[in-house]
């Protein structure tokens, strides 16, 4: 070995032994059959690679296929080399602790252990393919290359459950933790510092530390990429929280089993690129984002997320530079949280399904969104419960074609403001609750099916469990328009219908609101459908009556209102009724006539001869015309005299019939022709 390491050569105590390739697993019963002939004491190596005694070549010392006995006891100690060692046993703890080495590489390896706090490599660490039984650690190591346990086997861990710990270590390199990677406990890299990149892949942890973790990574900062994907397996936790990566995070294809339920807890991250959990990532327990700062996309594609404890995606207060997918399968069975997220894509959960609420009975819960493109909520998408939109703002549309929603409570969007279209079109009728006060939209895109298929009241709830107050729109589209008639069964159905055998009970949970009606009369009107907007308000003031709260005065008036001139919309039937009561006056007033002694003079004609009659004209008193009589009685605004000369006799047959009439006809006549000029000039009306 000394001569070696003086030349720099590699000393192989193989024996001529048939080559161990790299890719093979460790042989540690082979190993340890392995004689005096390659033995190596530990004493002895550390006393080549820290003391001068004996010259050693830049190279270092170069061993394969040797067994190390004892301790390898270099803490504190500068190697004044590198130290290679290849298909080695050792067989116990190497101790690195607060070590300075150039180079240090065991790969292919058998060892019971690596204690390196604080160690320090100035070029690289490479514990390839070697195997450990106890644990490896690197607390506050500082390693100025790239760190490699790809293939690394750690069967061992310390008191904390942890088979890597390396809690505040420092790499200006790549950290590869992959690749047939497996770790029997905890990987902890909390609080490392890696410059480059951190590699997962096709890693396996099968076991956890004390707090539920098998990557216990929280406030870890990776210049590069991370990745936790093709293969990459967990069973606990993945912590990520208050994490910094400059690249991506990448977990496609993921499988985490975690602890306690949550699987992924990356809260207050920041992510320089795009998070992947989607081709097939399976999480046991919920996922975690809330407060992260992901400047590129969020695809969680394909997902599935089962068992979490509380929602399965928390994704509160969220910023995405990008698109966030939320499609292709992906299923939770718990609700998802994106209240306050801010999204500068689109939010595409086209397909998704949500299969379990929280304690309120929501599954998609997205309070105060901002989306900077469009939500499809479409395709597919399925919910156990409510999608809440309250206070959601939406720069493009909203799409729920073919969606499913169910629940008591189905659809909140109270106050969201939508710049686009909102498409509804869900696949099935709705019977849970849709709230869309006080939202805005562009258009409203609803579909009420073609004349062979149409769709009932196009899937919009019924029976008071539709909300429309303050609901705002410029216009409708899509492929079936509503006709007037279906807008109006539309707004009614706010309302409860009234009770049986009680007319008038209000007819909804809350107050009458009028903004629905005006708001759908105003759409019509800039369309120039004045007769659909002029039905419109007609129906808004009738139906009042049926459903809102109104005294039996109120109720009266309103439909003495409605059966004239319906509301002032159409003052012309006041006129029309006018003209038949005049008619029915004329009609008796030509039947008194020819009734002696039932109309008779109003004025004295005692002196008078012969004495006039209703039949008989005389020269000196007005006769009596039937037509004059009748305009005289039934319409107000127009005087021939008549009533003055001539009135009932009560005293006659049928006169105190006649009397009560001309009564009625005045009267009605006032009522008429108030209700005409009112209508004619919008004083009934007041729009």
């Amino acid at each position: 070995m000394l001569e070696f390491a003086e030349t720099g050569e590699g000393l192989d105590l193989s024996l001529g032994t048939v080559p161990v390739h790299d890719y093979a697993p460790v042989d540690r019963e082979a190993m340890q059959s392995w004689g005096p002939d390659r033995t190596i004491r530990a004493e002895l190596l550390r006393h080549l690679l820290v003391t001068s005694q004996w010259p050693v070549h830049a190279k270092g010392v170069r061993l394969q296929g040797a067994r190390i006995t004892g301790t390898l006891d270099l803490e504190s100690a500068t190697l004044r080399c590198p130290l290679v060692l290849h298909d080695c046993y050792l067989e116990q703890q190497v101790v690195l602790v607060g070590a300075t080495v150039s180079l240090l590489e065991l790969s292919h390896c058998w060892l019971d252990g690596l204690a390196g706090a604080q160690l320090v490599v100035t070029k690289r660490l490479d514990l390839s393919r070697s195997e450990f039984t106890g644990a490896v650690e690197l607390p506050d190591a500082n390693i100025a290359g790239h760190l490699t346990c790809r293939g690394t086997q750690i069967t061992g861990n310390d008191m904390h459950g942890a088979a890597l710990a390396a809690d505040r270590v420092t790499v200006d390199g790549t950290v590869f933790l992959d690749y047939g990677f497996r770790a029997a406990g905890a990987v902890q890299l909390s609080g490392a510092r890696i410059t480059s990149q951190l590699s997962f892949s096709d890693a396996q942890i099968t076991g956890s530390d004390v707090q539920g973790n098998a990557l216990a990574a929280a406030e870890i900062t990776v210049g590069g990429t991370m990745l936790l994907d093709a293969g990459f397996t967990a069973a606990g936790t993945v912590l990520l929280t208050g994490a910094r990566i400059a690249g991506q995070l990448s977990c496609s294809g993921a499988e985490i089993s975690g602890n306690h339920g949550n699987a992924l807890l990356a809260a207050e991250s920041r992510i320089g690129g795009t998070v992947f959990l989607d081709e097939g990532f399976t999480a046991d327990g919920a996922v975690r984002l809330s407060g992260a700062r992901i400047k590129g996309q969020l695809s969680c594609s394909g997902a599935t997320i089962t068992r979490p404890r509380g929602s399965a995606l928390a994704a509160v207060g969220v910023t995405v530079g990008g698109i966030v997918f939320l499609d292709r399968g992906f299923s939770a069975d718990g609700d998802v949280q994106l209240t306050g997220t801010h999204i500068i894509g689109q939010l595409k959960c086209s397909g998704a399904q949500i299969t379990a609420t929280d304690d309120e009975g929501n599954a998609l819960v997205a309070d105060r969104l901002i989306v900077e493109g469009d939500v499809f909520l479409d395709d597919g998408f399925a919910t156990a419960g409510a999608v809440r939109l309250t206070g959601a703002q939406i720069d493009g549309g909203l799409s729920l074609h073919d969606a499913t929603l169910a629940g008591p409570v189905a659809f909140v969007a109270e106050g969201a403001r939508i710049s686009q279209q909102f498409v509804w079109a869900p696949a099935t009728a709705v019977t849970g609750l849709v709230n869309l006060e006080r939202t805005q939209v562009h258009r409203l895109d609803d579909d009420w099916g073609d004349h062979d298929r149409p769709k009932d009241g196009a899937y919009w709830p019924s029976e008071g469990r539709l909300r429309l107050a303050g609901f705002v729109y410029d216009g409708f589209g899509g492929d079936h328009s509503a006709t007037c008639q279906q807008r109006l069964d539309w707004i009614r159905s706010q309302h409860r219908k009234p009770v049986p055998g009680r007319v008038g009970t209000p007819g909804q949970p809350g107050s009458f609101d009028t903004q629905p009606y005006e708001q759908l009369a105003r759409v019509y009107r800039q369309a120039g459908q004045d007769t659909e907007a002029r039905r419109i308000a007609i129906a808004q003031r009738s139906d009042l009556r049926t459903y809102g709260s109104l005294g039996w005065w109120r109720r009266a008036e309103n439909w003495l209102l409605d059966v004239t001139i319906k509301h002032g919309y159409q003052p012309l039937r006041a006129v029309g009724m006018l003209l038949a009561l005049y008619a029915i006056a004329l009609g008796l007033s030509w039947g008194a006539q020819q009734q002696a002694g039932l109309i008779v003079s109003a004025k004295d004609t005692g002196l008078l001869r012969p004495a006039p009659t209703s039949r008989v004209c005389t020269k000196d008193y007005p006769c009596f015309y039937p037509v004059g009589y009748a305009i005289d009685v039934t319409i107000p605004i127009i005087k021939t005299g008549q009533a003055e000369y001539w009135r009932p006799n009560g005293a006659a047959p049928w006169g105190r019939a006649l009397v009560a009439g001309t009564w009625v006809f005045t009267g009605l006549g006032w009522a008429f022709t108030t209700l005409a000029v009112g209508g004619y000039t919008g004083l009934i009306r007041q729009d």
